[in-house]
């Protein structure tokens, strides 16, 4: 390497830079993505279930004020017990989650035991409630909010890369996407991220 030009040597480390990113998006990015897709999926579907049942246990309600049987009676005993079992598996989905309190002191917990990543800015975003599949005025909330904060970090690809599978291997689980990276002087790049969590209240993460 010491006997190649200038120009050959910046060639060589953008190609490690590419391959790098390659490797990175194939084997690391694309599996948290795809995990990540499923958990909200997950909580999107037993949520719109959850609103459904509710709003068929009104309709069935409003019918036995009118003309009260036992059929009418067993149907919302039968909604009330999928109630509860939907809302079971809603509390254990947010069980494996971070909570929006726990999430900024966590996050400037582990840069401090990382010390080669600067934090230079972090900031809240503010709470977006997770509406159904539907659009316009069908929507429906589903009583979910999503809490998101923005990092802005200093430090080299292969110090973020570390950083985020220290955040995959937390027992709570918390969901990040890059927004961008700048290479100022390589290694060294300004890298920003956001990172979120979802909750069922709409309290704002403190920074």
């Amino acid at each position: 390497l010491d006997h190649r030009s200038l120009r050959e040597r910046i060639f060589l480390l953008l190609t490690l830079l590419a391959l790098l990113l390659v490797g990175w998006q194939q084997f690391f990015l694309a599996p948290h993505m795809a995990a990540r897709k499923e958990t909200i999926s997950e909580i999107g579907r037993v949520s719109n279930e959850i609103v459904q049942l509710h709003a068929e246990e009104t309709i069935v309600i409003q019918q036995a004020t009118v003309d009260p049987d036992r059929e009418l009676r067993r149907q919302i005993a039968q909604l009330d017990q999928a109630i509860n079992n939907l809302n079971q598996q809603l509390a254990a989905r947010f069980i494996n989650l971070l909570s929006p309190q726990q999430m900024p002191m966590l996050l400037q917990q582990l840069l401090h035991e990382q010390k080669s990543l600067r934090l230079i800015k972090m900031e809240n975003l503010p709470p977006e409630q997770m509406m159904n599949s539907l659009e316009g005025a069908d929507a429906v909330p589903l009583g979910i909010y999503l809490h998101a904060l923005n990092m802005e970090l200093e430090g080299s690809y292969l110090e973020l890369l570390k950083y985020l599978q220290t955040l995959e291997q937390l027992k709570q689980q918390v969901f990040w996407d890059i927004l961008t990276i700048d290479i100022k002087e390589f290694p060294t790049a300004k890298i920003r991220l956001q990172i979120h969590t979802l909750s069922i209240t709409e309290d704002w993460i403190g920074v």
